[in-house]
C-alpha cells in the first residue's frame, strides 16, 4: 500500500499492488533481442466528494401530546401547523 498526490485533488490517495509478472522471455535466441519485462497491476483507490448545499435548516422543532383528539382540537393543531409554516416562509 502506497499513497501517492493527484493534481486536482487535496488528500492523498491510496494505491495498491495486485500482482506482478514476470515477462521476461525465457531463451530469446542468438538473433533476438533480450527483452526484459515486468508488468505491474495497481489499483487506485479515492472517493468523489458531492457539494454540500444547504437553503435552510431546521430551526425550531415543536411537539404537541395529546391524550385524545376532538375536532376542535385538531382544527387547533392544523392553525397552529399553518401558521409555524408561514412564519417559516418568511
Amino acid at each position: 500500500m502506497a499513497y501517492i498526490r493527484v493534481r486536482g485533488v487535496s488528500w492523498e490517495i491510496g494505491v495498491k499492488l495486485d500482482s506482478v509478472s514476470n515477462n521476461v522471455e525465457a531463451e530469446p535466441g542468438d538473433q533476438a533481442t533480450r527483452v526484459i519485462k515486468y508488468q505491474f497491476n495497481m489499483t487506485a483507490e479515492t472517493f468523489v466528494t458531492q457539494p454540500i448545499v444547504r437553503k435552510k435548516a431546521v430551526l425550531k422543532t415543536q411537539v404537541d401530546v395529546v391524550d385524545s383528539l376532538d375536532d376542535d382540537d385538531v382544527t387547533e393543531v392544523i392553525s397552529r401547523l399553518e401558521q409555524a409554516v408561514k412564519e417559516l416562509k418568511e
